[in-house]
């Protein structure tokens, strides 16, 4: 490959992995200084461009050394954008803890479902759930924080007139697995005596939330409490609880997106993943 293409390459390259804070240096440094290296360094880019995301980034922050084959003075050149006639200095605070880019955008994940697959699933269960309750209002609660865009979502294709309201449970923390203990921390603002409730949950796994939750609406006098959740990972089951109508069952592993999270990250995808550890 002729030095022409190779630095074109290089370019494109730099700002497919020029993500979060490191676009501010990383970006800057290729547009100034790519035509300046030698071809040793060319080299040196070449093998940092082919590591996976986080040990990129891990290296190019300092946090990591260099692999064989790259001149270490390079990540830190990158890094401080120091070339003659560059005066710019990125303060040391600037750079992001790669605790949170495992968390962030360059963490590997495995699409699991689709969006559009689960939309077309979504108004399927619509419209089951409005052929049960023709006649009836029920009163749909969102399990915050997670179920909010699978509630809205699910709604929105409703044939039937619904009330909404939402409840928040304490039981998980920063951390991919449940912690068992259970606690409300925001109660409903509508009565459930006499109605027709259906609780709608992102996901299901050990149970133990849910029939948590399904025992204390109960207490409270509905007509009937029916469980509607995007997902059950059933193999995760601890419990015996009842879900009447499911989106997906889908195997072991930690899911984020639409609506799932990983220590509040993630939720705005429009698809589900499975992080990769």
């Amino acid at each position: 490959m002729d030095r022409r293409n190779r630095l074109r390459r290089l370019r494109l390259a730099a700002r497919q992995r020029g993500v979060l804070e490191v676009e501010w240096f990383l970006v800057p440094f290729v547009d100034r200084h790519l035509d300046e290296l030698s071809d040793p360094e060319l080299d040196s880019l070449e093998i940092l461009f082919d590591l996976p995301d986080l040990d990129f980034l891990e290296v190019l922050l300092g946090r990591r050394d260099p692999p064989p084959g790259v001149d270490p003075s390079l990540p830190a050149a990158i890094r401080m954008v120091r070339r003659p006639g560059v005066d710019i200095r990125w303060p040391p605070d600037l750079f992001l803890d790669t605790n949170q880019l495992r968390r962030g955008s360059v963490v590997d994940k495995e699409l699991v479902l689709a969006a559009e697959q689960i939309q077309a699933r979504v108004r399927e269960l619509a419209a089951q759930l409005s052929t049960e309750f023709t006649g009836k209002r029920p009163l749909f609660i969102g399990i915050l924080n997670g179920a909010f865009i699978f509630l809205s979502d699910l709604v929105r294709h409703l044939a039937v007139p619904v009330q909404i309201d939402f409840i928040r449970l304490a039981s998980y923390g920063a951390s991919d697995t449940s912690s068992g203990r259970i606690t409300m921390t925001k109660d409903l603002e509508l009565p459930l005596e006499g109605r027709d409730v259906v609780v709608v949950e992102d996901i299901v796994d050990t149970g133990l939330t849910l029939r948590w939750l399904v025992d204390q609406l109960r207490s409270r006098g509905p007509a009937s409490v029916k469980v509607c959740a995007l997902i059950d990972k059933k193999e995760r089951r601890e419990v015996e609880v009842e879900v009447d109508y499911v989106g997906f069952e889908v195997p072991d592993g930690f899911l984020v997106g639409y609506g799932l999270d990983f220590n509040e990250d993630w939720r705005h995808l429009p698809a589900v993943y499975a992080l990769k550890k």
